[in-house]
């Protein structure tokens, strides 16, 4: 198997690889929550419809990351949308700036060719037609004339789209995508488009020519982002997962004294973390994974327990169970590694020296204990790094 030089910087850092190979020959004892997350939520209770939220908070280098990324890679193989954000490279203040992140991650070629693709069988259910270009001339030979062809088009994504449960807005936008990609091929058009259903602003002759009237605002955008897990599904997605990793970032501090945030707006960050547990009754089809070191749920002035309104729907998980709890909504990452038993960090580096050794990086010693395994591993993909670049 190869592996990529930026999988062996990220592994260097400690950080989770972005090859989802890679990431599942790393990933051991899926059995303890991985498997349980993959057969209840993924397969069934996300994909019929419902919603989750999942808090993952444990200290630092215990595998977060590591489980985030496995489920998404996990959901983008059942036919799942995926996104992964990170507090600290993201603005995520409040729905609308969420929105607009997600947004960026779900608005893609993939999405226009689902959307395509969907009118394409309505009209033919035998046709090959991949969403890449215009569909039109495929069925000319089949109508008196392309004007008619062209029509029968337009009629049928207009009867499928209106049957949707998308808001106005957003079934325009489906339209409109639909009939400048299949009918007159116009990437300058669908992009004007796709720009609007990321949050950005359109002037106001396209807001008219396209009859996307609507703007995004903090009074519809969990509307939008409804509308926008219904428009990947009808799109052909199963639905969305959203992975929300590196929390703690609300109550760290920066270079200096100063806090990475004020206690503002790391109140309006907890806010949003509220509204996502209360939205999951609205939402349809939506899994939100957050994650963050025990700080979050600290005693501090910046972490999730100083916001009321948060803190109370937590409590509930945080019960003191001896061992791991699977069926926790908030997931105790240290009891999940514990769990895992006292051979866990051997067989970890066994693993990931069998697969080094594969792309010849050398050979290396298991370290005493698992918490010293991090750097260990860390160190050695440095040092296999730097002789590959001195070659």
């Amino acid at each position: 198997m190869l592996i990529e030089p930026d999988d062996l910087w990220l592994l260097s850092k400690g950080q989770p690889p972005q090859s989802d190979e890679l990431l599942q020959q790393m990933t051991l004892s899926r059995h303890t929550w991985l498997d349980y997350i993959h057969d209840r939520y993924l397969k069934n209770y996300i994909a019929q419809g419902g919603s989750k939220v999942k808090l993952l908070v444990g200290g630092q280098g215990t595998g977060k990351t590591h489980l985030l990324r496995v489920v998404l890679a996990d959901g983008k193989k059942l036919g799942y949308q995926t996104v992964y954000l990170s507090a600290r490279q993201c603005p995520l203040n409040d729905l609308v700036g969420l929105y607009q992140q997600i947004a960026r991650q779900v608005v893609n070629e993939d999405l226009v060719r689902g959307l395509c693709c969907r009118v394409a069988r309505a009209i033919s259910e035998t046709t090959d037609y991949d969403g890449a270009g215009v569909f039109a001339p495929q069925i000319y030979d089949e109508y008196p004339s392309p004007t008619l062809a062209n029509d029968h088009i337009r009629k049928t994504a207009g009867k499928i789209i209106k049957k949707t449960d998308l808001s106005s807005s957003f079934k325009a936008f489906a339209y409109q995508v639909v009939c400048h990609r299949m009918i007159n091929h116009s990437p300058a058009n669908i992009e004007l488009v796709c720009q609007w259903l990321m949050g950005q602003p359109l002037e106001r002759q396209d807001r008219e020519a396209f009859y996307l009237f609507e703007k995004l605002n903090k009074t519809n955008a969990r509307d939008w982002l409804n509308s926008l897990i219904l428009l990947s599904q009808f799109a052909g997605k199963k639905g969305l997962i959203i992975a929300i990793d590196d929390l703690e970032v609300i109550a760290e501090k920066a270079h200096g004294n100063r806090y990475n945030f004020t206690k503002r707006q790391a109140d309006d960050i907890c806010e949003l973390v509220r509204q996502i547990i209360d939205d999951t009754e609205i939402l349809s089809g939506c899994f939100f994974l957050l994650s963050g070191r025990k700080e979050i749920i600290a005693d501090h002035p910046r972490s999730f327990r100083s916001y009321d309104a948060l803190w109370i729907r937590l409590q509930t998980g945080l019960a003191d169970y001896k061992r791991f709890n699977p069926f926790a909504d908030l997931v105790d990452v240290d009891k999940h590694l514990a769990a895992q038993g006292d051979t866990f960090g051997s067989r970890i580096f066994a693993k990931i020296k069998s697969l080094l050794r594969d792309v010849e990086l050398g050979d290396i010693q298991p370290p005493e204990n698992y918490r010293s395994l991090t750097s260990e591993l860390q160190q050695m993909v440095i040092d296999a790094v730097c002789e590959r670049g001195g070659n």
